[in-house]
């Protein structure tokens, strides 16, 4: 049985993890604060290309594309052992 101790979320960059290599902004404890950081790459993101349209969902922020969604930063939550 998992308990909320054993659960920690992180805050994945898809854009960088090239090759198979993980690139996360970080690693939280609770899940509010890994929505948090998301929300805050999402404004960075959104500075930095003014031109492109980006939606934040829940637990992800996806670029659209000629009506495509492509996952540009999710939550992953990590079974810790």
């Amino acid at each position: 049985m998992v308990e909320e101790n054993d659960l920690i979320y992180g805050v994945y960059d898809k854009t960088r993890g090239v090759g198979g290599c993980d690139d996360y902004f970080g690693y939280f404890k609770k899940h509010k604060d890994a929505k948090s950081e998301m929300k805050t790459q999402f404004e960075h993101l959104k500075q930095k290309n003014p031109k492109e349209t980006l939606k934040l969902y829940k637990d992800r922020v996806v670029k659209v594309k000629d009506k495509t969604e492509e996952i540009i930063i999710i939550i992953h939550p990590i079974l810790l052992r």
